[in-house]
């Protein structure tokens, strides 16, 4: 079998992926539109300033985490359908333990049980595989964070939250000196993500607001609330991991 064909199962799964990403986005764009987070704005009669703080009103529905999971899913398995065929490629025997070998240290990846996974395998396959460190700390780290999401996933829904776009339209009128000398932003500069419920945004002293003024417009986004990626954006995070999956499994066509 040529290495073209092994590879069409392993593909298979990438595009299925893929598939899962374009219905997840499709999916967070109908979720926000719903108006899920939003900026609630009033007058602090302490301070006398104008607070806009972040609140949650809905969270993603379940059918939009199980999509997340799927995709996940997806991308994991089909590195361990890579490691399956690379040891069929040489006569090996596949096992139930055989897979991609990610671990969560050094000495674990290194460690004749984790690397058994692959065991049958080509050598030079072996050195490339160790090349890549997919362990956490290694320079494929993103392998790991991958693997501990798809554990996760098959415990539980996988947890996100909000997070504030740099985008900020101020429709009012305000102080340009304020905005100068950085007075503009009581609190420092607008916060950024992930935001949690009750969270400030931004507020605006009396002084640096004319009567016309009008509380800003923020526009948000989902993001991961794993620790394993937290704060990263769902669908462009998604889309990373997509190519990097790509281009790892292309880099073992020569030993299938």
């Amino acid at each position: 079998m040529s290495g073209e064909k092994r590879l069409i199962g392993i593909r298979a799964k990438i595009e299925r992926a893929e598939k899962h990403i374009l219905d997840l986005n499709l999916a967070i764009e109908s979720f926000l539109k719903s108006d899920p987070y939003r900026a609630v704005g009033y007058d602090d009669l302490e301070s006398g300033e104008r607070v806009v703080k972040f609140r949650i009103v809905d969270q993603p529905p379940p059918p939009l985490l199980a999509i997340l999971g799927d995709a996940i899913h997806c991308l994991r398995s089909s590195l361990d359908h890579l490691a399956c065929q690379l040891v069929d490629a040489v006569g090996g025997k596949i096992t139930n333990e055989t897979a991609f070998p990610i671990a969560h240290s050094v000495e674990e990846f290194e460690s004749a049980r984790n690397l058994g996974k692959i065991k049958g395998a080509d050598p030079c396959t072996i050195d490339l595989i160790k090349k890549i460190e997919p362990y956490k700390g290694g320079k494929g780290d993103i392998f790991w964070r991958l693997h501990m999401l798809d554990i996760t996933d098959k415990h539980r829904l996988l947890i996100t939250t909000a997070a504030q776009m740099s985008k900020m339209v101020i429709t009012g009128v305000v102080s340009l000196q304020s905005i100068a000398s950085n007075r503009l932003f009581a609190r420092g500069e607008p916060a950024r993500g992930p935001l949690k419920d009750g969270q400030t945004l931004i507020s605006v002293s009396r002084a640096d607001r004319t009567p016309q003024y009008e509380d800003p417009q923020f526009s948000f986004y989902i993001v991961f609330g794993e620790r394993f990626f937290e704060g990263q954006p769902l669908v462009p995070q998604l889309l990373q991991l997509v190519d990097l999956v790509k281009r790892t499994v292309e880099a073992f066509l020569p030993f299938l």
